[in-house]
């Protein structure tokens, strides 16, 4: 992936900015090749191009799984990457969140418990999290099932938990590695609308890869196309 624009080099609010990001593997292979891009707050922004050229790279950068050979990155005020300054936030200092492709849910767990997990370590109080389960269950069309475990649910239904999990947490930039792939069509649209309304209501930024195959989205979201 080389090259994305637009680029800004300050983040206003809490836009996530991508600036130079570079990330090379054994052999001399650049899957990320000096990429910048800029995704707004409160926006939802596709990554689209074939397989193989550097989305999920891109994102894991961004994530703080991979750590990138060039290039800063932020979000708002806060740099989360800095090659130069040997700057690299760990995952979990990041508060952002990301929906895999695999469900990765706790199957000892209930729907419920499994998005109350993650809060209940980072000690939110128990209204509180009460609160924000029902609210993003319902969101995702889930509320009924949240005293199932996973191997009561549809591929469907859990995939939706584990996007509901991701956004129940409140962060501040969700990732998104095609986790809607796997969906049927009438599902996959109740979870982007739904994944949309999140990302304007918590006025959070959102980016998620595309293949060139895929159908875009109702949301009609903005495209970043590798060269």
């Amino acid at each position: 992936m080389a090259d994305v624009r637009p680029v800004s080099s300050v983040g206003a609010g809490q836009d996530l900015v991508v600036d130079d990001l570079v990330k090379v593997f054994p052999g001399d292979v650049y899957a990320v090749n000096h990429v910048s891009l800029t995704v707004h707050q409160g926006t939802f922004t596709t990554l689209l191009g074939p397989s193989g050229c550097g989305k999920t790279t891109t994102l894991n950068c961004i994530a703080g799984l991979e750590q990138p050979d060039g290039g800063r990155i932020s979000v708002g005020s806060a740099v989360l990457t800095d090659v130069a300054r040997r700057i690299v936030l760990p995952p979990e200092r990041r508060n952002l969140g990301m929906v895999f492709q695999s469900y990765a849910l706790w199957p000892h767990m209930t729907v419920y418990d499994n998005l109350a997990f993650g809060l209940k370590l980072h000690k939110v109080p128990g209204p509180e999290i009460r609160k924000r389960i029902s609210e993003v269950l319902e969101l995702v069309g889930l509320a009924n099932l949240a005293q199932r475990y996973p191997f009561q649910l549809s591929g469907g239904q859990q995939q939706r938990v584990a996007l509901a999990r991701a956004v129940v947490a409140q962060p501040r930039v969700l990732l998104l590695d095609e986790p809607l792939s796997n969906l049927d069509a009438k599902v996959r649209e109740q979870a982007r609308t739904a994944t949309c309304s999140s990302t304007r209501r918590r006025k959070r930024s959102t980016s998620a890869p595309r293949p060139c195959s895929w159908p875009a989205s109702s949301a009609r979201p903005r495209s970043c196309l590798p060269s």
